[in-house]
């Protein structure tokens, strides 16, 4: 099992019920899951905690055997870097650097996907090429390319260094039907290739039956949420 949750919950500051309670999720090496949830749900708190950003309050959080919890933060960041590649809904590309060292900034920050990149600057050409982002566009500004081209970059810089795990939040939801399946598509292509799991989060369930797996984070998380969406303000101060 790569990731695995028991009794995990978290309460906000100045909150007095948990914006999160989940008694058990687990999610198996590979799998492909579809985490949904709508606004109040706690998809934002359950990001920051299996990213490393929140630890929970009590439970327990494993990802590859490691109790999150247990590490500092300046562990937690390191374990980040080196095991979890993220795209993030805003896809957070640095607009001042090319295409390609948009792509090497995981290598950058972690030696661990360094080494398991070969030569790193090869190997993301090749991811690129793989997203069908053209050799002629590797060293424009990454704030050049569409919204579309962005996105794809934002998931080779995910993917650079084969990270175990994959985390996915709400990356289809600017794009239209067309655009949405045939991200899906190299998405599902490259995490397969590099023997990722992944965890898609996203309130669309339109597209739930490409997955491995559906799980309600409503139905899994035993609070009646007001909202998770104040937490972002949160989420965005604990990062920094």
């Amino acid at each position: 099992m790569i990731i695995r949750l028991k009794n995990v919950s978290y309460c906000w500051p100045g909150q007095q019920q948990p914006t999160l309670n989940i008694p058990s999720l687990e999610v198996e090496k590979g799998e492909h899951l579809f985490l949904h949830g709508p606004s109040g749900s706690g998809k934002t708190t359950l990001l920051n905690l299996l990213t490393g950003i929140n630890t929970p309050q009590s439970g327990q959080l494993e990802i590859l055997e490691t109790d999150i919890a247990k590490l500092s933060e300046s562990k937690r960041d390191r374990f980040r870097a080196d095991h979890l590649g993220v795209i993030f809904q805003q896809f957070n590309l640095l607009p001042y650097l090319s295409v390609l060292d948009n792509v090497l900034l995981s290598c950058d920050f972690s030696k661990t996907r360094l080494e398991k990149a070969g030569n790193a600057v090869e190997t993301a050409k090749q991811l690129l090429l793989d997203m069908e982002i053209s050799g002629d566009l590797l060293h424009s500004k990454v704030s050049s390319l569409s919204m579309g081209q962005q996105q794809r970059v934002a998931v080779a810089r995910a993917l650079i260094g084969n990270p175990e795990v994959i985390i996915a939040d709400e990356p289809t939801s600017a794009l239209d039907t067309d655009n949405r399946d045939r991200f899906l598509d190299l998405l599902f292509t490259e995490s397969d290739k590099h023997g990722s799991t992944l965890i898609f989060v996203s309130h669309d369930t339109q597209i739930q039956h490409r997955f491995n797996r559906m799980v309600s984070l409503a139905t899994i998380n035993n609070v009646d949420n007001a909202s998770d969406n104040n937490q972002i303000n949160h989420n965005q101060a604990d990062a920094k």
